[in-house]
């Protein structure tokens, strides 16, 4: 077996392939991917957000199942908005609450007081739960959550771009050296 002199071997660059860039662009994508998901490990929805959502759906429930069966008990002598305790205790350990809406009839707003176990005097503060609130607790957690995404999605695609960069320049720079190499002769 014939083997080039020691000079010639050393100096001549490697064979390029035209598929390159797809490994120049594929490649870090995939190398960097996990990442993605160390940075999305800390979105599962906690502790405190759970009883939030579950808040917010029994609530949902106690309002759909009273406003088709009516037999939440209302108190004797129930003013519109004096709010009154339901048997139910919420996951904060204090009664779910409702009142009595406007517009006549049974219509009724069910909500917990939350974590801080107490209402503004204006009405339900930012920790309560109920569903006609336009904005609530589980908003706040949503919002943290996307922006959670953006950041690992940010950085996994700063390191893919990172890493491409690299690849480039090396690919430019084995081309650099196989021109002049090629120059020399």
């Amino acid at each position: 077996m014939h083997t080039p002199p020691e000079s010639t071997y050393h100096d001549t660059p490697p064979p390029t392939c035209p598929w390159n860039w797809v490994r120049d662009l594929f490649g870090p994508a995939l190398f960097t991917f996990p990442v993605l998901f160390f940075l999305m490990h800390s979105m599962d929805q906690g502790l405190t957000e759970s009883r939030y959502a579950q808040a917010k759906e029994r609530c949902r429930h106690l309002t759909a199942w009273h406003r088709s069966t009516g037999k939440l008990a209302l108190p004797s002598g129930t003013l519109v908005h004096q709010p009154w305790s339901l048997p139910e205790n919420d996951l904060w350990g204090r009664p779910y609450q409702a009142v009595l809406l406007p517009g006549g009839g049974t219509k009724i707003r069910v909500y917990s007081l939350g974590p801080d176990q107490q209402s503004s005097s204006f009405g339900l503060d930012d920790d309560d739960m109920s569903l006609d609130m336009p904005k609530t607790a589980l908003d706040r957690f949503q919002a943290e959550r996307r922006r959670q995404w953006w950041i690992a999605v940010g950085s996994w695609a700063g390191l893919c771009a990172l890493g491409s960069t690299l690849l480039f320049m090396n690919d430019r720079e084995i081309a650099a050296a196989r021109a002049r190499s090629e120059n020399g002769k």
